[in-house]
């Protein structure tokens, strides 16, 4: 939508659908699924609309992103798996090459790239329940926990100096980081109460901080998606007046 100008104009066109856009870092470009073969796999498209949707990658079980590298040469995305369940995966622009990060027996989702392309933040419930780790990229190694007592949705600042992520109980904590040779993580602090959609597949982001981190865009419930019970009142006319 051109807000100057009030006009409208439609950049996809296939009949299916499209899911998890991304921009590019420079603005021009933007990254989506679509599942117009029948999974969702990975396009891109130029702003500008002049060029057709390109493939970047076959997905034959789906890809679902989660994002595009601040340099603008990968593009993190998970995939489900019979094996080995959710799975992290990268996909070089350069060269179009596929490359899983982490597959093991439990789910990882929700990658997300330190600004200096060096770390790799993620959710995973090997522990037994969802928690945010940050390894090395592109080699792996080095894993560290981050969050504490449950945690997913993990984000970084622009300046790689902070890291967020949503805590069980939805509300936004920040980690202060500091990097060098190795990663370090200080104690976990409550911002403030964020209801999101439930960590459930496919696994998406809700919510995006500002460069500076000081205010969020989130995808929040309005209002509280749980069912009002059923009452049901037995020998109800005793009550009735005579």
């Amino acid at each position: 939508m051109d807000l100057v100008r009030g006009t409208e104009t439609r950049f996809t066109f296939d009949p299916g659908g499209e899911i998890t856009p991304l921009w590019s870092a420079d603005g021009r470009r933007i990254v989506f699924s679509s599942d117009r073969t029948g999974t969702w796999e990975p396009y891109q498209k130029d702003l500008s609309g002049a060029a057709a949707d390109q493939l970047l990658a076959r997905a034959a079980e789906g890809a679902f992103l989660s994002q595009w590298s601040a340099d603008g040469r990968f593009i993190v995305y998970q995939i489900p798996t019979p094996k080995t369940n959710w799975d992290l995966w990268f996909l070089s622009l350069e060269d179009l090459k596929a490359t899983p990060f982490l597959a093991t027996p439990f789910n990882e989702v929700q990658g997300a790239l330190s600004p200096d392309g060096g770390w790799m933040a993620y959710t995973s419930d090997e522990s037994g329940q969802p928690e945010v780790y940050v390894q090395a990229f592109p080699a792996g190694g080095g894993k560290l926990q981050v969050s504490v007592r449950g945690g997913s949705q993990p984000k970084w600042r622009a300046d790689g100096k902070e890291l967020f992520y949503i805590a069980p109980d939805l509300k936004l904590m920040s980690v202060k980081m500091k990097s060098g040779s190795t990663l370090e993580a200080d104690v976990p602090s409550g911002l403030f109460e964020m209801p999101v959609p439930p960590f459930t597949p496919a696994y998406q982001n809700s919510y995006v901080p500002t460069t500076d981190g000081r205010r969020f865009l989130v995808n929040t419930l309005v209002q509280d998606a749980t069912p009002s019970p059923i009452m049901v009142v037995l020998n109800w006319a005793a009550g009735l007046k005579r």
